[in-house]
């Protein structure tokens, strides 16, 4: 997901708009004319939207000015004034001063200029011959966003990169670019390439075919890994227990004995793949291999026992979810069809594979986009 810091370069799209040639044909052109009456009609309503904090309407009516049009709406339209607000937006390009790229910056100087124009009361050539071309209902938009930043400056936990936004909207910043100057260090922020993950989850394992003898058993899993934004790693660690529900039987020096305990557990080492991100959340498909195993007698100091564990291969795959409900934390769903190749020679049949469905909750380190 693009970081949403865009509703000051909101103003730079609607004036790139007003400078882009009409669309060839008459029907074209009379549709742009109709999109932008109803815009123009609508966006004369967003003082009274904003008092009334009806953010989906003011984005909607924003979003009419770049249907159909060069502009992708998503880079203007998912503003950082609405995150803030919202609250939904919390993987960020941009954690501190530092990471601003030029290119930002030097959008932000426009907007400080055109900002600075307006509010002077400049005559109406004045900003066609600075270049900005600033018609009456973007000088609208700029005083709404001017006020709404103003309100966001009250926002309790602004991060550096928010205040100093909601700074540069109100115009309170006037030289966004010797600011930074000033107030950051010379040396680049170099963002981290990956971010650590630490997952802790609980769920159940539920065997299928002649392993399911062994019954539905709850785990408590650990995970720790790297990740960016489509790929993760992890080493995943899993801890099942309870009786099972009926008794199986085991061959050790040629006796066979009648079992219900059981403990297990598997380690394996997992990928997952995200392939949709939203704003708030995202899914992904996951694969691993690893080790499971069956710990069958415990602590019983007796030799007969020997070996107290089976083993075997475990290759999975399966799906997984993440909700962002903080910039860094998340709750998730993992759920995962596990192929197994037990052998039990001389007991019960172990034969059969899993599935385990799981509840995470975890937190993740900084990472680039």
């Amino acid at each position: 997901m693009r970081t949403p810091l865009l509703l000051g370069l909101l103003v730079i799209g609607l004036t790139a708009r007003s400078q882009q040639p009409p669309h060839p044909g008459a029907g074209a052109r009379k549709s742009a004319a109709a999109r932008e009456q109803l815009f123009i009609a609508n966006a004369r309503a967003l003082p009274r939207l904003y008092e009334k904090k009806d953010f989906d309407s003011i984005s909607y009516y924003i979003q009419l000015r770049w249907q159909p049009g060069p502009i992708d709406p998503d880079l203007f339209c998912q503003s950082v004034l609405l995150s803030i607000q919202r609250r939904i937006f919390y993987l960020t390009d941009f954690p501190d001063l530092y990471s601003l790229t030029p290119e930002v910056v030097n959008e932000l100087r426009i907007y400080a200029d055109v900002l600075a124009q307006i509010q002077r009361n400049c005559p109406p050539d004045y900003h066609a011959r600075r270049g900005y071309d600033v018609a009456d209902i973007d000088k609208q938009l700029f005083f709404t966003t001017s006020h709404w930043a103003y309100d966001l400056l009250n926002t309790p936990n602004l991060d550096s990169v928010e205040n100093f936004l909601c700074r540069v909207y109100t115009g309170e910043i006037r030289y966004p670019d010797e600011y930074l100057a000033v107030h950051t260090d010379p040396q680049p922020y170099v963002p981290h390439i990956l971010g650590g993950v630490l997952t802790l989850s609980s769920g159940i394992w539920a065997p299928a075919g002649h392993l399911s003898l062994l019954g539905v058993h709850p785990s408590i899993n650990y995970g720790l890994g790297v990740r960016n934004r489509h790929n993760e790693w992890d080493l995943d660690a899993a801890l099942r227990f309870a009786n099972t529900p009926s008794p199986y039987v085991i061959l050790r020096n040629d006796t066979l004995m009648s079992r219900t305990f059981y403990t297990g557990g598997n380690i394996s080492l997992d990928y997952t793949r995200y392939l949709i991100h939203r704003n708030r959340w995202e899914i992904g498909l996951s694969t691993g291999v690893g080790i499971d195993f069956i710990d069958v007698a415990s602590g019983n100091p007796s030799p007969d026992w020997s070996p107290t564990e089976i083993t075997c291969f475990d290759l999975n795959f399966g799906f997984r979810y993440n909700w962002y409900f903080a910039k860094h934390g998340f709750v998730g769903l993992v759920a995962r069809y596990h192929f197994l190749n037990y052998n039990n020679p001389g007991g019960s049949p172990f034969d059969g594979n899993a599935v385990t469905i799981d509840i995470i909750v975890g937190h993740v380190g900084e990472y680039r986009h």
